[in-house]
């Protein structure tokens, strides 16, 4: 499965546990940058995910360097590619799967026309 990863910065809890129980069924690994302080809610949610690596600031670092912590985490643990959601996105479980297919399909177009 290709790992998702998302940003909390005052996340909202109902859709911050939409889009992370979402995109942890089947065993996907879920990379999260909480990005400052977050409710208990959150907090309780962060700790029942089996599949996530949770990294943390205590003040918020940006949104970029966030990403960037994310994107370097799942290079580190050996993951090729990864998809990054907004943390109020509400995709299918089958999202990261269906747009790498895609993606995948058009490269190997443009390589076999030229």
């Amino acid at each position: 499965m290709i790992p998702a990863g998302t940003v909390l910065f005052r996340a909202d809890p109902v859709l911050a546990r939409q889009l992370l129980t979402s995109m942890t069924r089947g065993g996907r690994r879920l990379y999260i940058f909480v990005n400052g302080t977050v409710s208990s809610q959150i907090n309780e949610l962060l700790a029942q995910l089996d599949t996530a690596v949770i990294m943390r600031s205590a003040s918020n670092v940006g949104q970029g360097a966030a990403l960037n912590a994310i994107v370097s985490a799942a290079a580190d643990a050996g993951d090729e590619h990864i998809v990054l959601f907004d943390q109020d996105s509400s995709p299918d479980p089958s999202y990261p799967e269906c747009l790498f297919d895609a993606v995948a399909s058009v490269y190997s177009e443009a390589h076999l026309a030229a």
